[in-house]
């Protein structure tokens, strides 16, 4: 489950929408692998979000408080709460152009409400930095 905080050596755009259907797809279907290597949760989720200069501050406060919000929401506990084993793990990493990528809150383990009021909390305090261009396809190989 490494994710660390990286910045990509070079960018191909041409990619980026494919690879970007991957990564969505792969969100959506786990591979085996996956559930053989982490066997205790249900879903590894990285959620990625646009910082770049084409998002508006509203844009970007926006984005941030509805991750946030999510996290509290009672209907996305329960959701996570219904898998097989009742957990999930979670990072969350913005990007911008094609050597920008932060992580700003790592790999967690939501199993509690608490975990993920923890997870929204220390996402919520993270200052909201502006990275310039934009290209996905730096976050997607990161």
């Amino acid at each position: 489950m490494p994710l660390t905080p990286c910045i990509a050596d070079r960018a191909e755009p041409g990619r980026a929408q494919g690879t970007l259907f991957a990564l969505l797809l792969s969100l959506a279907m786990p591979a085996p692998s996956t559930a053989e290597r982490i066997s205790s949760v249900d879903l590894e989720l990285v959620l990625c979000a646009d910082v770049s200069s084409s998002m508006s501050e509203e844009e970007l406060h926006l984005q941030r408080e509805g991750y946030v919000s999510a996290l509290r929401d009672p209907v996305v506990l329960r959701s996570i709460k219904s898998g097989r084993h009742g957990k999930i793990a979670i990072a969350y990493l913005e990007w911008a152009g094609p050597n920008y990528q932060r992580v700003l809150v790592p790999w967690t383990v939501l199993d509690t409400p608490d975990d993920a009021a923890g997870f929204a909390g220390a996402l919520r305090v993270q200052p909201i930095v502006r990275g310039h261009g934009t290209s996905i396809t730096g976050a997607l190989l990161a």
